[in-house]
């Protein structure tokens, strides 16, 4: 079976944002896109919520095991990462770092045996000196592109969560800007963070 569309097998599973009822897929690579399946009623959302969760862990073993260089060689040239997308009246929060010459969704690299969770929510506080509460993280999809300012070939993975966080956004010391993006917005950020604007503007999240 082609990589991309052994990726898109398991990423198929609903998302709800907090304080909605909207479901959302999860979606595939660049090169291959993934069918959305929508509950009927909202009702029938929020009993699906339970299962699609643990389906959301699913995809992220699988995404371990087929990512991971202990057991794919190949995954040694995909960049693995995380990220948070954080929305409000229809912006996304956007940073910069010093040096950077696009904007990227905040987020970052795992270190050693990190989670996906305890990653995220260290280099959030790292970058915007906020704590995400780990209990309102929601996974949203996987989106993978060539990496940006890599040799050709050489891909980015991120792996996308919403959640609520404490304390007051504020810029740390290798952060040199942040910022408020709309879709018009698109082409000062990196490839794998068009990918998510363009599902986040399908979803009608962002104008």
């Amino acid at each position: 079976m082609p990589r991309p569309l052994l990726l898109a097998s398991f990423r198929h599973a609903y998302f709800a944002p907090l304080g909605s009822t909207t479901a959302f897929p999860t979606v595939a690579t660049a090169s291959a896109t993934s069918t959305p399946v929508l509950g009927a009623t909202s009702g029938h959302r929020l009993r699906q919520r339970g299962l699609l969760a643990a389906l959301g862990h699913i995809g992220q073993a699988a995404h371990h095991f087929f990512f991971h260089p202990a057991y794919n060689p190949a995954a040694m040239s995909v960049i693995d990462k995380l990220a948070w997308l954080e929305i409000q009246d229809n912006r996304i929060l956007l940073t910069k770092s010093y040096g950077k010459d696009k904007f990227y969704i905040p987020g970052g690299k795992r270190e050693s045996e990190e989670t996906d969770e305890q990653a995220l929510i260290r280099e959030i506080q790292e970058e915007l000196t906020v704590l995400i509460d780990k209990s309102t993280l929601q996974f949203i999809g996987i989106f993978e592109a060539q990496a940006h300012g890599q040799p050709e070939g050489i891909l980015v993975q991120m792996t996308c969560y919403t959640g609520c966080y404490q304390g007051q956004l504020k810029a740390s010391a290798e952060i040199e800007e942040i910022t408020w993006f709309s879709y018009a917005d698109k082409d000062q950020v990196v490839g794998v963070d068009k990918l998510i604007f363009d599902h986040l503007k399908q979803q009608g999240l962002l104008f």
